[in-house]
């Protein structure tokens, strides 16, 4: 084993006189160790995006739309596609068949149509259909009862008024419909107040105070009848008390009953009668009078 090199003149130890860390002899240096470094997988700069599967896919499927579009757009334009088929035409003459074939750019499809004889509607046909033709006469006699003049002519008005109200065109002329029934009626009537007019019981009741309330149908979908709750009926006094003549009356009946009936109107500031419907479609259509009766009776 060979020894390190000696220098005799010089100092070997700091504790020497003289010492100078210079004049020490180079030490043996160890080689230098490699470093190992793990790659990144998202280095900047080098990651391939453009290789990942999330971008691949969706490019090669529109690839290949985009080839597809292109060449059917191609085969369409040849002009082996613009070019016309033939066409095969078969003739029957007793019994022998023969078969044709024909090449046409275009082809024409005739059907002989049959001319329509059903007859044109009239206007008057047709202003039937389109609304119920108003009623001219009422029965004097039906289930209601033999109906009085009066009252006769006021039923044939409410209806004629209904019909008048479905031919309308426009919310303009339904409502100028509903104020002329109205204005009509009133000098059917000649007044608000009516005697002996007859009619069906519709409803009959009581309200929490122990009055009567009773609703009695003219005509169908007609009815005259009196408020059934005080609060309604705070101003008008309809609601019959106990202390009134004909209050066992309506007791004994329940609604079927035909009934016998006098009593007055309402009328609202613009001299037609009063209805309580919620609307006026309803006021026209299905009217529901208020009532003040002074008598009714069974017939």
């Amino acid at each position: 084993m060979s020894q390190p090199p000696q220098f005799p003149n010089q100092p070997q130890s700091p504790l020497q006189p003289g010492w100078n860390p210079s004049s020490r002899p180079p030490q043996p240096q160890a080689a230098p160790q490699p470093v190992y470094r793990l790659p990144s997988p998202r280095e900047p700069g080098k990651h391939t995006w453009w290789k990942s599967p999330r971008f691949l896919a969706p490019v090669t499927l529109l690839v290949g739309l985009m080839l597809g579009f292109s060449t059917g757009a191609v085969a369409m334009s040849s002009p082996e596609a613009r070019a016309p088929r033939p066409t095969v035409t078969v003739t029957k003459s007793g019994p022998t068949v023969t078969a044709t074939t024909t090449v046409t750019a275009t082809t024409t499809v005739t059907t002989a149509q049959t001319p329509d004889t059903t007859p044109t509607p009239t206007a008057t046909q047709q202003a039937s259909t389109a609304a119920p033709a108003p009623a001219t006469t009422a029965p004097e006699t039906g289930p209601y009862g033999e109906y009085p003049a009066a009252e006769a002519a006021f039923v044939t008005e409410v209806q004629a008024a209904s019909g008048r109200y479905q031919a309308a065109k426009t919310d303009l002329q339904r409502s100028q419909a509903m104020r002329d029934r109205n204005k009509n009626l009133y000098n059917i009537m000649g007044g608000l107040k009516v005697t002996n007019w007859v009619g069906v019981i519709h409803d009959v009741g009581a309200n929490g105070e122990g009055k009567a309330y009773v609703s009695i149908e003219i005509a169908d979908g007609v009815l005259v009848h009196t408020w059934n709750n005080a609060f309604s009926d705070s101003g008008d006094g309809t609601l019959i008390p106990q202390a009134s003549p004909f209050f066992q009356t309506l007791v004994n009946a329940a609604p079927g009953d035909k009934v016998v009936f006098s009593g007055a109107f309402f009328a609202d500031p613009n001299a037609t009668l009063r209805t309580t419907n919620l609307t006026e479609t309803f006021s026209v259509l299905t009217p529901e009078f208020l009532v003040k009766f002074s008598a009714i009776s069974k017939q």
